[in-house]
């Protein structure tokens, strides 16, 4: 923490030199070689991506017991990260990176047999569409007509979490 607060004030004082010595002309040009002031939407599209790439390795999972020990291996903990975040959130502020989130974890549950959380999602997800978020148009390719079927098939899965 102390080498984070002491570089920071190097770069700061750094700027503050670069805006005396040259202009902010000069400055700009640092900022953005440093990075100092690092689009904040960044992380959000990367984040986005992650979940994308997670969904289509989920949807695409075969179901034999390998494949569903290779899938839990390979998305388990984002999954665990995700479903925690939805779980204690407000579908009524989500933005699309929440929903991405949802929507990924509806597509593991759903593989993965997990009834209870597949129903937990699912009403998340409604309340977010009464809220008048935008729920249709997610990262994962899951239509209205699709939830509802993941939704409608989860009675199978009782008793196998």
């Amino acid at each position: 923490m102390k080498q984070k607060k002491k570089t920071l004030r190097i770069i700061l004082l750094s700027l503050g030199i670069v805006i005396l010595l040259g202009g902010s002309g000069v400055a700009y040009m640092f900022v953005a070689k440093v990075g100092l002031f690092a689009n904040p939407h960044q992380t959000s599209v990367d984040e986005r991506a992650s979940y994308k790439k997670a969904s289509t390795g989920i949807a695409n999972a075969g179901t034999t017991q390998a494949d569903i020990i290779n899938m839990v291996a390979a998305y388990g903990p984002q999954y665990d990260a995700a479903y925690a975040e939805v779980q204690k959130s407000n579908p009524s502020t989500w933005d699309s990176l929440m929903v991405d989130k949802a929507f990924m974890c509806v597509l593991y549950a759903n593989k993965i047999k997990a009834a209870s959380q597949v129903e937990t999602l699912y009403y998340k997800i409604q309340s977010a569409r009464d809220a008048g978020i935008s729920v249709d148009s997610n990262n994962a390719g899951v239509t209205k007509d699709q939830l509802q079927t993941i939704f409608d098939n989860r009675s199978k899965h009782e008793g196998s979490q």
